[in-house]
């Protein structure tokens, strides 16, 4: 037998085998009830499903999906065609790039819904002084409303008519905007409107705490961006320092005996990655402060100076002397409880 004849025989029993493989494959996946990665492919689609009707965004989940797969395959057909190792972000970018993207619409439309509670409470007291209705004050703001709450009110105003009733279209609300300073505004109508009272003036006063929690906040992230942006720095200072060293000296963090990258570039990556977490760990305790301090200072003057507050700062003020001059503020003298024992 010639080499032809050989080679073309293996050929065909090679096409043979691959034929033979790929209808077992077949066969075996119609034969399956549920295909392998069918319960994740599904919650994922679910999930986009949610994140882009809760962003109001008109996408539809499958072409996201497979716009996904396509990059990722371009991705690694251009690392395999040009050996690039910086290519392979194509494919990372493709897997994360939908993802990052819609909680990132998330964030700024709570973030929005947060900037934006103030005025909008104060906009419903000022209507409801005119339509005691809450269902028809909410109609009429809906022209001065401005998105994302304009959105929300619109679904509030859909659910009423068909039937829902007004704390269940507003708690839903409160659930879809994922704000606190919203929860707090919905809470307080909703409390306003069971106990009776003005709520008028409850909206208004709710509407200049939550002013003040804005302004506090803003100075809190006015005070830390400076820091904030040092940690941006040295987050990508690594990456920064791996990307000049391979320029210089192409493979300086290879391992050519393993074909995997030294020690030294793990290092490198793995800094990059704890920093970034770092500082993804710190920003909300930075934010939770702000709200705690803005809550209390907010809760104050609601409330205003309780008795114990009264007594105490009087008993700090300076008392004057004999020849009229002040002296130092000291504290007034603790009562101790007695107990009498009476004799036999």
């Amino acid at each position: 037998m010639s080499e032809e004849r050989a080679f073309l025989f293996a050929k065909l029993i090679s096409a043979e085998l691959v034929c033979g493989g790929v209808f077992l494959v077949g066969y075996g996946t119609a034969s399956l009830k549920v295909l392998p990665g069918q319960k994740q492919y599904d919650a994922y689609v679910a999930y986009l499903e949610r994140m882009l009707r809760l962003c109001f965004l008109e996408a539809k989940p499958a072409a996201i999906v497979w716009g996904q797969v396509l990059t990722v395959l371009c991705g690694l057909a251009l690392y395999a065609g040009t050996g690039v190792t910086a290519t392979l972000l194509v494919p990372a970018l493709g897997v994360l790039g939908p993802a990052g993207y819609l909680s990132r619409q998330r964030r700024q439309r709570s973030r929005k819904f947060t900037l934006q509670t103030d005025g909008f409470l104060l906009a419903l007291s000022n209507s409801l002084k005119a339509v005691p209705n809450i269902a028809a004050a909410l109609a009429g703001l809906m022209p001065v409303l401005q998105s994302p709450i304009r959105e929300e009110i619109a679904i509030v105003l859909n659910e009423l008519r068909v039937g829902s009733s007004l704390d269940q279209a507003l708690l839903s609300a409160s659930v879809r905007a994922q704000s606190p300073a919203f929860d707090s505004g919905v809470g307080a109508l909703l409390v306003g409107q069971k106990v009776g009272g003005d709520l008028p003036k409850i909206l208004e006063t709710s509407a200049a705490t939550l002013r003040e929690m804005n302004r506090l906040e803003g100075v809190v992230q006015s005070k830390t961006s400076e820091s904030r942006a040092q940690l941006w720095v040295l987050a990508g200072f690594p990456g920064g320092i791996v990307f000049l060293f391979n320029a210089v000296s192409p493979g300086f963090f290879d391992n050519p005996a393993l074909g995997l990258p030294s020690l030294n570039g793990m290092m490198m990556l793995l800094s990059t990655c704890c920093t970034t977490t770092n500082r993804a760990s710190v920003h909300p305790t930075i934010s939770q402060l702000c709200v705690e301090a803005s809550s209390s200072a907010g809760t104050a003057a609601m409330t205003g100076p309780t008795m114990g507050t009264n007594s105490s700062t009087a008993a700090m003020k300076p008392r004057p002397s004999a020849e009229g001059t002040p002296m130092t503020a000291s504290p007034a003298p603790i009562s101790t409880p007695t107990m009498t024992i009476a004799s036999s």
